[in-house]
């Protein structure tokens, strides 16, 4: 009886498509399991219940309804009417820039009402010397702002002006004041 050997050639060609066959292998199960393919697959999208609302759930919802409802209807002392208010009532103003920068005063304002309809009046006093502008407002999401006041400082002295700021929407009225160094 003949026992065969395999070739050193042969071997090492075995060898070789043996590690070629395994690093496919590998590469194929990394990509597989990178992107979630075949058995690494995860159903990520939650399931949707169709199935009609419990009366728990209603309960919460109206009641969630009602609480959105009257918080909304509520103007309390602290917070601004809005803009079909009583005349009368008093808004929150803030000045939130009062800068020279160069030669320009800049001065912006945040008001806690929303409203695009109001006026703006600015007053500028140093000494006897009074200086006003006025804008409308801006009306954003949750507040409104005055259009932004830019005075060119040649139309101020040096020196410590007081500053006002004055809004009026609907007959509610608000102030705030302030002050800045010209240089």
């Amino acid at each position: 009886m003949k026992i065969s050997r395999q070739s050193p050639k042969r071997k090492k060609y075995i060898t070789i498509i043996s590690i070629v066959v395994a690093v496919l292998l590998l590469v194929t199960v990394g990509f597989a399991y990178g992107y979630h393919i075949g058995p690494f697959q995860t159903d990520t999208k939650p399931a949707i219940n169709l199935s009609p609302a419990t009366s728990d759930q209603k309960n919460a919802g109206d009641a969630q309804k009602k609480t959105t409802a009257d918080q909304s209807t509520k103007v309390s002392p602290d917070s601004t009417p809005p803009d079909n208010a009583e005349s009368g009532s008093e808004v929150l103003v803030t000045i939130t820039a009062l800068n020279q920068n160069n030669t320009v005063v800049q001065i912006r304002s945040l008001i806690e009402a929303v409203s695009d309809n109001g006026i703006c009046t600015l007053t500028m006093t140093k000494g006897s010397t009074t200086l006003t502008r006025t804008s409308g407002t801006q009306a954003q999401p949750s507040s409104s702002t005055c259009k932004g006041f830019d005075i060119p400082t040649n139309e101020l002295s040096i020196g410590s002006w007081n500053v006002t700021m004055s809004v009026n929407i609907n007959g509610n009225t608000g102030s705030a004041t302030g002050k800045i160094t010209i240089q």
